[in-house]
């Protein structure tokens, strides 16, 4: 039966990986031309799904696998979101990312607390910027941002649906609920939290939230999360 599942698990896998490889071939490669997309997209076709890419360090692990997510119509998953908080840190130096515990709802409390160890690492952190992606129920993304500088803590959800979470932190901070942009559609909303880090850091990311706009940016985060592909990002 495990062998069975595995197989089922890597057919899902290189179904994804497929659909990737269409889209950067398709899509992206006539949308931005000279870009690299077929490159990118012969590469990925050409290396195994489970291949790990190299580029972070031993503690964070990021595969084929993980970035096929990245192409039109497909929900962010952890590592891929891990990988472009990772990428943000390493390039703008004033930040820092702690993943908030994945949240079950409904959650007692409604889900405002933050466990005491998560907390500890938050209170700690010494970037101006804490960056702290939310994953509830697996199926959708929210966030908090923390900028130490101003003494906010930004509270962002592109559906805009959930409450703030109460840090119980030592010094005040002003809680600002951000209600735009919002997304329209069922799978857009680790993109979405994506680009509200990426805004803080560099506004000339811009604000472009059509269709086209948001493949772009779709585009830009995988260069951005593929180490031994980089090249300078576009954003205009």
């Amino acid at each position: 039966m495990m062998a069975m599942q595995f197989i089922w698990s890597l057919a899902k896998i290189c179904t994804d990986g497929m659909s990737s490889y269409s889209w950067l071939m398709g899509s992206v490669d006539a949308k931005f031309k000279d870009e690299g997309a077929a490159e990118i997209a012969d590469k990925a076709l050409g290396s195994w799904p489970c291949a790990r890419l190299e580029g972070f360090g031993s503690d964070f692990t990021l595969e084929w696998a993980h970035v096929y997510c990245v192409r039109a119509d497909s929900w962010f998953n952890d590592n891929l979101v891990a990988a472009f908080v990772k990428t943000l840190a390493n390039k703008y130096s004033n930040n820092t990312t702690i993943f908030l515990p994945a949240l079950k709802t409904p959650a007692s409390a409604r889900g405002k607390h933050i466990p005491p160890p998560t907390l500890n690492l938050v209170v700690g952190a010494t970037e101006q910027f804490v960056f702290m992606p939310l994953n509830i129920n697996s199926s959708h993304w929210t966030c908090l941002v923390l900028d130490s500088a101003t003494k906010t803590i930004y509270c962002y959800d592109s559906m805009d649906k959930r409450s703030h979470h109460n840090l119980s932190l030592h010094h005040p901070y002003q809680i600002t609920s951000v209600h735009s942009p919002l997304q329209n559609d069922g799978h857009n909303c680790g993109l979405f939290i994506c680009l509200f880090f990426w805004h803080r850091l560099a506004k000339e990311v811009g604000s472009d939230y059509t269709e086209s706009g948001l493949m772009r940016r779709r585009w830009d985060i995988l260069r951005m999360a593929l180490p031994a592909t980089k090249t300078s990002t576009t954003t205009d």
